[in-house]
């Protein structure tokens, strides 16, 4: 039994550790086969190339990034060809100088033909690569780091990635503890 709380007079503060469980029931037994489905859940197997179709082992891996600068700013590659080439500062001079509310705003792509002033757009990109040439080498980072994408999924992914295939095949669990014979 757990002690009653005792009033704090001081100013809240944040959590720093996660609470402890008091009168927690003890967990059920399970069996042998729901023991072996909780620790290999990759039991779906597609008939055609043998690899897991579940959905942790299917979804496309991304590049990793990170949190730096006292989780300030995010470390990630298309930022940093943002950054590099100086695009950071055409979306800025876009998001600022646009009167668009919606959220597919052109500071937000600004290299797409498919939004509004896609000549005024291109345009003065144009005009701006001549002060700034780092600009010239944003569409080819930006399609290195797309091919990094693929090339990182490729490697990294461990499931099936068969097109259009509803075949599976359930991999018969083995049994974790097996009964001990009485003879």
């Amino acid at each position: 039994m757990a002690p009653p709380p005792v009033v704090d007079q001081s100013p809240p503060r944040a959590v720093r550790i996660q609470p402890k469980v008091i009168n927690c029931k003890p967990q059920d037994v399970k069996g042998p086969v729901a023991q072996a489905q909780e620790l290999d859940k990759h039991y779906l197997l597609c008939e055609a190339c043998g690899k897991c179709k579940c959905k942790d082992c299917t979804t496309p891996r991304t590049l990793p990034s990170c949190w730096v600068c006292n989780q300030e700013c995010l470390c990630s590659a298309q930022n940093l060809v943002n950054y590099s080439t100086c695009m950071c500062l055409v979306k800025g001079v876009f998001y600022h100088c646009t009167n668009e509310d919606d959220e597919g705003s052109c500071a937000d792509h600004p290299c797409s033909c498919s939004h509004s002033n896609c000549c005024a757009r291109w345009s003065f990109m144009s005009a701006l690569s001549l002060v700034l040439p780092c600009l010239l080498c944003y569409l080819p980072a930006t399609g290195c780091v797309q091919l990094s994408q693929k090339c990182y999924d490729q490697a990294s992914r461990p499931g099936c990635r068969c097109k259009n295939t509803n075949s599976v095949m359930c991999k018969a669990p083995e049994a974790v503890g097996r009964p001990e014979k009485p003879f």
